[in-house]
């Protein structure tokens, strides 16, 4: 399953889901849209969000970038997006390009052994980069300096 999320208005909203629907009739995927108009609590959208294996989130914002971060811990793999969340822990699927969004999806959804290698990347980047420690220890060099 695929799910599709996107926050920056209805243009974007109907692109993006029309091409999360095209990616899911050419693999197979059955597709979710979240309507983005509902409030869900944090609880409620992680819940969710862990129950597929992708989601995807043409998201041309520059933003933190919230969804790559919960997605990478709930080991969802992320497609598409420019904010720094999906820049740093999806490099490979951090673009809005829809062909090579389709290019990376079509390698990824068919090879397991590649999708636990990307999550498992993507989780060391989770520790690199969002950890508790390593923030703290980056806030305590910031205060030092």
């Amino acid at each position: 399953m695929a799910w599709i999320n996107e926050r920056r208005g209805l243009n974007n909203q109907q692109e993006n889901y029309e091409f999360a629907k095209s990616l899911g009739e050419k693999y197979n995927y059955e597709v979710i849209f979240q309507d983005t108009n509902k409030f869900l609590c944090l609880q409620d959208w992680l819940s969710l969000l862990s129950q597929f294996k992708f989601i995807i989130n043409i998201d041309r914002g520059f933003g933190g970038g919230q969804v790559p971060i919960e997605s990478a811990i709930l080991e969802v793999i992320h497609f598409g997006g420019l904010t720094n969340g999906a820049i740093c822990l999806w490099p490979q699927t951090a673009i809005i390009d829809k062909g090579r969004l389709d290019f990376e999806f079509y390698f990824l959804h068919n090879d397991n052994l590649l999708q636990e290698k990307t999550i498992k990347d993507t989780l060391e980047r989770v520790k690199k980069y969002h950890s508790f420690e390593n923030t703290y220890k980056k806030l305590q060099d910031i205060l030092n300096d």
